[in-house]
Protein backbone atom coordinates (compact mmCIF):
# COMPACT_ATOMS: atom_id res chain seq x y z
CA UNK A 1 0.00 0.00 0.00
CA UNK A 2 1.40 3.37 -1.05
CA UNK A 3 1.25 6.15 1.53
CA UNK A 4 1.48 9.77 0.42
CA UNK A 5 4.52 11.53 1.88
CA UNK A 6 3.33 15.06 1.10
CA UNK A 7 0.24 17.23 1.39
CA UNK A 8 -0.83 20.77 0.48
CA UNK A 9 -2.85 23.37 2.38
CA UNK A 10 -4.26 26.54 0.77
CA UNK A 11 -6.01 29.30 2.70
CA UNK A 12 -6.53 33.06 2.86
CA UNK A 13 -5.73 35.04 5.99
CA UNK A 14 -5.64 38.68 6.89
CA UNK A 15 -2.26 40.40 6.41
CA UNK A 16 -1.79 40.87 10.15
CA UNK A 17 -2.39 37.14 10.75
CA UNK A 18 0.03 35.88 8.09
CA UNK A 19 3.14 36.66 10.15
CA UNK A 20 1.76 34.86 13.21
CA UNK A 21 0.88 31.82 11.06
CA UNK A 22 4.45 31.48 9.79
CA UNK A 23 5.84 31.77 13.32
CA UNK A 24 3.64 28.90 14.52
CA UNK A 25 4.64 26.74 11.57
CA UNK A 26 8.31 27.33 12.34
CA UNK A 27 7.85 25.88 15.82
CA UNK A 28 6.48 22.51 14.65
CA UNK A 29 8.30 22.12 11.33
CA UNK A 30 11.33 23.30 9.42
CA UNK A 31 10.53 25.87 6.75
CA UNK A 32 12.59 24.90 3.69
CA UNK A 33 11.39 27.64 1.37
CA UNK A 34 9.39 30.82 1.85
CA UNK A 35 8.33 32.66 -1.28
CA UNK A 36 6.09 35.73 -1.57
CA UNK A 37 4.34 36.80 -4.75
CA UNK A 38 2.22 39.88 -5.32
CA UNK A 39 -0.04 41.07 -8.12
CA UNK A 40 -1.41 44.57 -8.67
CA UNK A 41 -5.20 44.41 -9.11
CA UNK A 42 -5.84 48.14 -8.69
CA UNK A 43 -6.97 48.77 -12.27
CA UNK A 44 -9.35 45.82 -12.18
CA UNK A 45 -10.93 47.00 -8.93
CA UNK A 46 -11.40 50.54 -10.28
CA UNK A 47 -13.04 49.24 -13.48
CA UNK A 48 -15.44 47.00 -11.60
CA UNK A 49 -16.45 49.75 -9.19
CA UNK A 50 -17.14 52.12 -12.12
CA UNK A 51 -19.38 49.52 -13.76
CA UNK A 52 -21.26 49.05 -10.50
CA UNK A 53 -21.90 52.80 -10.16
CA UNK A 54 -23.15 53.16 -13.74
CA UNK A 55 -25.44 50.16 -13.54
CA UNK A 56 -26.79 51.28 -10.18
CA UNK A 57 -27.73 54.71 -11.62
CA UNK A 58 -29.37 53.08 -14.69
CA UNK A 59 -31.35 50.74 -12.48
CA UNK A 60 -32.63 53.62 -10.34
CA UNK A 61 -33.76 55.60 -13.42
CA UNK A 62 -35.57 52.60 -14.86
CA UNK A 63 -37.39 52.11 -11.58
CA UNK A 64 -38.53 55.75 -11.67
CA UNK A 65 -39.80 55.34 -15.26
CA UNK A 66 -41.65 52.19 -14.26
CA UNK A 67 -43.30 54.00 -11.34
CA UNK A 68 -44.53 56.86 -13.59
CA UNK A 69 -48.30 56.61 -14.40
CA UNK A 70 -47.96 58.35 -17.80
CA UNK A 71 -46.38 55.45 -19.67
CA UNK A 72 -48.21 53.15 -22.07
CA UNK A 73 -48.38 49.38 -21.79
CA UNK A 74 -45.69 48.95 -24.47
CA UNK A 75 -43.36 51.32 -22.59
CA UNK A 76 -43.93 49.46 -19.36
CA UNK A 77 -42.99 46.11 -20.97
CA UNK A 78 -39.82 47.55 -22.51
CA UNK A 79 -38.78 49.20 -19.22
CA UNK A 80 -39.29 45.99 -17.28
CA UNK A 81 -37.17 44.03 -19.78
CA UNK A 82 -34.36 46.57 -19.62
CA UNK A 83 -34.56 46.73 -15.82
CA UNK A 84 -34.23 42.94 -15.55
CA UNK A 85 -31.18 42.95 -17.84
CA UNK A 86 -29.54 45.80 -15.92
CA UNK A 87 -30.13 44.17 -12.55
CA UNK A 88 -28.57 40.90 -13.80
CA UNK A 89 -25.41 42.68 -14.97
CA UNK A 90 -25.22 44.63 -11.71
CA UNK A 91 -25.40 41.44 -9.64
CA UNK A 92 -22.56 39.93 -11.66
CA UNK A 93 -20.25 42.89 -11.13
CA UNK A 94 -21.08 43.05 -7.42
CA UNK A 95 -20.10 39.38 -7.05
CA UNK A 96 -16.86 40.04 -8.90
CA UNK A 97 -16.14 42.97 -6.58
CA UNK A 98 -16.47 40.69 -3.56
CA UNK A 99 -14.00 38.23 -5.07
CA UNK A 100 -11.52 41.02 -5.76
CA UNK A 101 -11.94 42.31 -2.23
CA UNK A 102 -11.17 38.86 -0.87
CA UNK A 103 -8.06 38.65 -3.07
CA UNK A 104 -6.74 42.12 -2.26
CA UNK A 105 -7.68 42.41 1.37
CA UNK A 106 -6.40 38.97 2.38
CA UNK A 107 -3.18 37.06 1.82
CA UNK A 108 -3.30 33.79 -0.10
CA UNK A 109 -1.10 31.20 1.61
CA UNK A 110 -0.14 27.93 -0.11
CA UNK A 111 1.70 25.53 2.22
CA UNK A 112 3.30 22.24 1.11
CA UNK A 113 4.11 19.68 3.81
CA UNK A 114 6.72 16.92 3.27
CA UNK A 115 7.56 14.30 5.85
CA UNK A 116 11.15 13.56 6.77
CA UNK A 117 12.46 10.19 5.56
CA UNK A 118 13.37 7.64 8.20
CA UNK A 119 16.69 5.76 8.44
CA UNK A 120 15.16 2.66 6.84
CA UNK A 121 13.94 4.69 3.88
CA UNK A 122 17.38 6.19 3.24
CA UNK A 123 19.38 2.92 3.50
CA UNK A 124 21.17 1.03 0.73
CA UNK A 125 18.20 -1.28 0.11
CA UNK A 126 15.59 1.48 0.15
CA UNK A 127 15.17 1.45 -3.67
CA UNK A 128 14.48 -2.30 -3.60
CA UNK A 129 11.82 -1.88 -0.92
CA UNK A 130 10.24 0.97 -2.86
CA UNK A 131 10.24 -1.05 -6.08
CA UNK A 132 8.66 -4.02 -4.29
CA UNK A 133 5.93 -1.80 -2.86
CA UNK A 134 5.20 -0.32 -6.27
CA UNK A 135 5.34 -3.65 -8.18
CA UNK A 136 1.60 -4.20 -8.03
CA UNK A 137 0.86 -0.71 -9.29
CA UNK A 138 3.39 -1.06 -12.13
CA UNK A 139 1.94 -4.44 -13.16
CA UNK A 140 -1.60 -3.08 -13.17
CA UNK A 141 -0.48 -0.07 -15.22
CA UNK A 142 1.22 -2.37 -17.76
CA UNK A 143 -1.89 -4.53 -18.08
CA UNK A 144 -4.04 -1.44 -18.53
CA UNK A 145 -1.73 -0.21 -21.29
CA UNK A 146 -1.81 -3.62 -23.02
CA UNK A 147 -5.61 -3.71 -22.92
CA UNK A 148 -5.84 -0.18 -24.27
CA UNK A 149 -3.38 -0.98 -27.08
CA UNK A 150 -5.26 -4.16 -28.03
CA UNK A 151 -8.62 -2.41 -28.10
CA UNK A 152 -7.19 0.40 -30.23
CA UNK A 153 -5.14 -1.67 -32.73
CA UNK A 154 -6.71 -5.14 -33.16
CA UNK A 155 -9.88 -4.00 -35.00
CA UNK A 156 -7.78 -2.08 -37.53
CA UNK A 157 -5.43 -5.05 -38.04
CA UNK A 158 -8.37 -7.36 -38.75
CA UNK A 159 -9.67 -4.81 -41.26
CA UNK A 160 -6.44 -3.99 -43.13
CA UNK A 161 -4.37 -7.22 -43.08
CA UNK A 162 -6.57 -9.14 -45.62
CA UNK A 163 -6.57 -6.20 -48.04
CA UNK A 164 -2.96 -6.61 -49.39
CA UNK A 165 -3.45 -10.38 -49.69
CA UNK A 166 -6.64 -9.97 -51.73
CA UNK A 167 -4.95 -7.33 -53.89
CA UNK A 168 -1.98 -9.61 -54.65
CA UNK A 169 -4.28 -12.53 -55.50
CA UNK A 170 -6.30 -10.34 -57.84
CA UNK A 171 -3.17 -9.11 -59.65
CA UNK A 172 -1.90 -12.67 -60.05
CA UNK A 173 -5.25 -13.77 -61.45
CA UNK A 174 -5.29 -10.89 -63.95
CA UNK A 175 -1.75 -11.69 -65.07
CA UNK A 176 -2.69 -15.35 -65.52
CA UNK A 177 -5.62 -14.43 -67.78
CA UNK A 178 -3.53 -12.01 -69.88
CA UNK A 179 -0.69 -14.50 -70.65
CA UNK A 180 -0.89 -15.88 -74.28
CA UNK A 181 -1.31 -19.62 -74.68
CA UNK A 182 1.68 -21.50 -76.04
CA UNK A 183 1.26 -23.46 -79.28
CA UNK A 184 2.69 -26.97 -79.63
CA UNK A 185 6.35 -26.80 -80.55
CA UNK A 186 8.96 -29.30 -81.55
CA UNK A 187 11.07 -30.13 -78.54
CA UNK A 188 13.58 -32.46 -80.13
CA UNK A 189 14.29 -33.64 -83.63
CA UNK A 190 16.45 -36.68 -84.03
CA UNK A 191 17.53 -37.94 -87.41
CA UNK A 192 18.62 -41.49 -87.87
CA UNK A 193 19.93 -42.67 -91.21
CA UNK A 194 18.46 -45.90 -92.46
CA UNK A 195 21.33 -48.30 -92.71
CA UNK A 196 19.24 -51.33 -93.42
CA UNK A 197 16.29 -51.90 -95.58
CA UNK A 198 12.91 -51.49 -93.99
CA UNK A 199 11.09 -54.66 -93.12
CA UNK A 200 8.45 -55.73 -95.58
CA UNK A 201 5.02 -54.38 -94.97
CA UNK A 202 2.08 -56.65 -94.65
CA UNK A 203 -0.88 -56.45 -96.93
CA UNK A 204 -3.11 -53.49 -96.21
CA UNK A 205 -0.50 -51.73 -94.04
CA UNK A 206 -0.23 -48.00 -94.71
CA UNK A 207 3.18 -46.46 -95.34
CA UNK A 208 4.95 -45.13 -92.24
CA UNK A 209 5.46 -41.57 -93.48
CA UNK A 210 3.52 -40.77 -96.65
CA UNK A 211 5.46 -38.78 -99.23
CA UNK A 212 8.86 -39.37 -97.56
CA UNK A 213 11.51 -41.67 -99.03
CA UNK A 214 12.86 -44.52 -96.93
CA UNK A 215 16.34 -42.99 -96.98
CA UNK A 216 15.04 -39.68 -95.57
CA UNK A 217 12.81 -41.19 -92.95
CA UNK A 218 12.95 -39.30 -89.62
CA UNK A 219 11.55 -39.81 -86.17
CA UNK A 220 9.84 -36.59 -84.97
CA UNK A 221 8.86 -36.26 -81.34
CA UNK A 222 6.08 -33.75 -80.89
CA UNK A 223 4.98 -32.12 -77.65
CA UNK A 224 1.37 -32.94 -78.30
CA UNK A 225 -0.93 -35.56 -76.85
CA UNK A 226 -3.48 -37.26 -79.03
CA UNK A 227 -7.00 -37.20 -77.59
CA UNK A 228 -8.32 -40.60 -76.67
CA UNK A 229 -11.99 -41.33 -76.25
CA UNK A 230 -12.73 -43.06 -72.95
CA UNK A 231 -14.37 -46.49 -72.86
CA UNK A 232 -14.03 -46.97 -76.63
CA UNK A 233 -12.47 -50.36 -77.50
CA UNK A 234 -12.39 -49.63 -81.21
CA UNK A 235 -10.42 -46.43 -80.68
CA UNK A 236 -8.00 -48.29 -78.41
CA UNK A 237 -7.41 -50.93 -81.10
CA UNK A 238 -6.77 -48.22 -83.70
CA UNK A 239 -4.33 -46.47 -81.38
CA UNK A 240 -2.53 -49.78 -80.79
CA UNK A 241 -2.26 -50.40 -84.53
CA UNK A 242 -0.88 -46.90 -85.13
CA UNK A 243 1.60 -47.39 -82.29
CA UNK A 244 2.79 -50.72 -83.75
CA UNK A 245 3.17 -49.10 -87.12
CA UNK A 246 5.21 -46.29 -85.56
CA UNK A 247 7.45 -48.84 -83.81
CA UNK A 248 7.93 -50.65 -87.08
CA UNK A 249 9.04 -47.41 -88.70
CA UNK A 250 11.37 -46.65 -85.80
CA UNK A 251 12.99 -50.06 -85.95
CA UNK A 252 13.72 -49.47 -89.60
Amino acid sequence: MLVSRSSTLSLRVAPEDAKQLFEQLGKVAKILEHRTESEDRTSTVIEVEAKIRNLTGLRDRLRQMLASPNGSLKDVVEVESELSKTQSELDGFQMRRKVLADETEKVFVDISFRSRKSVAETGAFAPIATAWQEAGHVLAASMAFAITFAVAVVPWLVLFIPTPWLLIKGIQRLRGNDMPRKSPSIEHVETQPISQAAPPRTAGQAPCLPGVALSDRRIILMNQKMPRAPNNHRSSRNDTAEHNRYLACSSG
